[in-house]
Formats: structure tokens, sequence, C-alpha cells
């Protein structure tokens, strides 16, 4: 009788698994390729650097 909401259940969380297991993964791919090399910060209003 209960079995739809079992069946419901998992799925709900299977798909909450899923979500958060792909945004640990996008997360370290954004990590690895942000730039912390300790660059020149801008501030706000300035041009940005000429990269030739």
């Amino acid at each position: 009788m209960w079995r739809w909401r079992r069946v419901a259940v998992a799925r709900v969380f299977a798909l909450v698994v899923r979500c958060r297991v792909m945004m640990l993964f996008v997360y370290s791919r954004v990590d690895k390729n942000r730039d912390t090399s300790g660059g020149p910060r801008r501030e706000p209003g300035q041009a940005a650097p000429l990269t030739t």
C-alpha cells in the first residue's frame, strides 16, 4: 500500500544526491580554474590591464 510512497522518496533522494555530486564537481572545477596566484588586484573602476 505504501510502496508508491517509498518509491517516490527514493527517487527524490537519488535526485538530491545527484545534484549535490554535480555541485561539488562543478565547484571543484571552478576552484582549480580560479586565479589565486596573488596577481595584481584591480580597484573598481580601473581598466583591465592589456594582455597581448
